[in-house]
């Protein structure tokens, strides 16, 4: 069975989009079919990387008949190869509308009956913005009870420390502990020269496969990348999704 990945928040510019091109690429590099579809108004998430062939669904569109619309989306869903992975970056402006859409109309057990097991992915954040992105992560845990959620970790703007303790200690893991699947840490590294690589790819709207065999970057820079790709992919199958 595949599944139907959800990358929701109501915050932007927390590193969701980062995370849905880290798994999409995990699978990929496992031979899997992968679909990525990308609801961002703008366009500025995962469709930028045309290695991943993301469609885009403005989901925003108030026109049923549109293909850019709910129906459009799970019509794709439903037309993904059965053991195919679909990656849906959801931005934050459409954090809402995808919300109450998949609740109201019981998408998720609709999803199931496609053959496509549903899981939502929620990033957490440190820094100022770490109250918005909890209160995102409860949001999803208290309307979706019944669907398994993946924690990504993310410290770029600070530890993520509430009330003092780490996530794993905070009432807001333990109340949901039985329905947390996993949780990836991918914050940035501590190699400063390897976070200027990253940068760099993620500007040339590169997937770590293509930096790693381009003949522009030299030799060193694959080398790192390939070192950082190689410690996020432990992490993400550690998972075991």
């Amino acid at each position: 069975m595949g599944k139907t990945h959800f990358f929701l928040s109501g915050k932007g510019g927390i590193g969701k989009s980062f995370a849905a091109f880290l798994l999409a690429q995990y699978y990929l590099s496992r031979g899997k079919i992968v679909q990525c579809i990308d609801t961002d108004p703008m366009g500025t998430g995962i469709v930028k990387y045309d290695a991943l062939g993301t469609k885009h669904i403005d989901i925003l569109c108030e026109d049923p008949t549109s293909p850019n619309s709910m129906k459009s989306l799970f019509n794709t869903i439903q037309s993904t190869d059965k053991d195919g992975e679909i990656v849906i970056d959801c931005s934050n402006t459409s954090f809402l509308t995808m919300c109450r859409s998949l609740k109201e109309n019981d998408y998720m057990d609709e999803i199931v009956t496609y053959g496509k097991m549903p899981f939502l992915h929620s990033v957490i954040v440190g820094g100022a913005a770490c109250k918005e992105t909890l209160s995102s992560f409860k949001a999803l845990m208290d309307n979706f009870p019944n669907v398994p959620v993946v924690v990504w970790l993310n410290d770029y703007f600070g530890d993520i420390r509430i009330d003092g303790e780490t996530f794993e200690h905070t009432r807001f893991f333990k109340d949901y502990v039985d329905r947390i699947r996993g949780i990836v840490q991918f914050g940035p590294s501590r190699n400063e020269v390897l976070k200027y690589d990253v940068n760099r790819m993620l500007a040339d709207r590169l997937t770590f496969k293509e930096a790693t065999t381009t003949s522009n970057y030299f030799i060193i820079t694959k080398s790192r990348l390939r070192m950082g790709w190689r410690k996020l992919d432990t992490k993400i199958s550690q998972l075991n999704i």
